[in-house]
């Protein structure tokens, strides 16, 4: 029977949240399973015996960072220690539903894709349900399946980390993983490059969303200095961490080149050269959205622009 390593990632997690995934993991009807933890808070650590509830029902591991390394690295780490068959990262405070890593593990194995994910619903805080499907919160989500998807992720993910299950050979591969880039985001496109993507469109996780995990980085931005660093930049240092990383890929290897001259094309816009302007145009398939938003907002007075971001995150 194949094993599944779920990977958890914990940092100071609210007590009664932790408590419901646990036992949504208890409650899996796959009983091949390994709990791995690994602890992002060594200052203060919430301590292996929070997981004793799951002691009957899989092997545990329990583990502390030596410093705060962030989920991206922590994941990183599970990923290397992992010892099943297959990998499943996991959320502190969701709920997955009984049936979630059976359907996902048989739809992988059955159709031999590199990396299988499901749909969401979502929960509050007090685990009422607010969307039966998280696009309905997150409209600009967009969820894709198949082969040759990796240049349409590379700009733009879609899948969620706890959403996901693939390989652990596939997964151990893909490291190390590239500093500043989402587990979820790195993972996905690394199995995009190596073959198919299955799509389950079931919502197979009840995903809290709240305060404190809103993934809309428009919220946090306040200036253009800001926007240039949250939007433009971190894409410029995802090409530069990428661009040498799939030699068995020319023509992804292309691609993110031609995104690395159109995210420099874009500081140059923002940065008040207007000979950017056509190159910005005409490579705007690149991210439609993004490239109009951002031929209309450079332009604009700083108070205007403060108005814009504010109506639109």
């Amino acid at each position: 029977m194949p094993t599944i390593s779920v990977l958890m990632a914990v940092y100071r997690p609210n007590p009664e949240w932790l408590k419901r995934q646990l036992e949504s993991l208890a409650n899996q009807t796959w009983q091949a399973v390994e709990l791995l933890v690994r602890d992002d808070c060594p200052q203060e650590p919430v301590g292996d015996h929070v997981f004793s509830l799951l002691a009957d029902r899989m092997p545990v591991s329990y583990k502390v960072n030596e410093k705060n390394l962030g989920p991206g690295a922590t994941f990183a780490r599970l990923v290397e220690e992992a010892q099943g068959d297959y990998i499943a990262f996991c959320d502190q405070d969701d709920i997955w539903l009984p049936e979630k890593l059976e359907i996902l593990l048989k739809e992988l194995q059955s159709r031999q894709g590199t990396a299988c994910y499901c749909d969401l619903s979502v929960i509050d805080a007090n685990e009422n349900q607010t969307a039966e499907d998280v696009r309905q919160v997150r409209t600009g989500d967009v969820f894709l399946e198949g082969t040759g998807l990796a240049e349409k992720l590379f700009i733009k993910n879609c899948i969620y980390g706890c959403s996901m299950l693939m390989p652990t050979e596939l997964a151990k591969q893909a490291l190390p993983m590239p500093d500043g880039m989402g587990h979820d985001h790195w993972f996905s496109l690394w199995a995009a490059s190596k073959g198919e993507i299955i799509h389950v469109k079931q919502p197979l996780v009840r995903y809290r969303l709240h305060g404190n995990n809103q993934s809309n980085t428009l919220q946090k931005i306040h200036t253009k200095k800001d926007y240039m660093e949250k939007r433009i930049m971190v894409l410029h240092r995802q090409v530069e961490q990428c661009r040498s990383r799939f030699p068995q890929d020319p023509s992804l290897q292309n691609y993110i080149e031609r995104v690395g001259k159109w995210t420099n094309t874009r500081l140059r816009w923002f940065q008040g050269d207007l000979r950017a302007f056509w190159p910005l145009w005409k490579d705007r398939y690149l991210s439609p959205k993004a490239a109009l938003f951002e031929l209309a907002v450079a332009r604009m007075p700083q108070f205007l622009f403060e108005k814009v971001i504010h109506r639109i995150s």
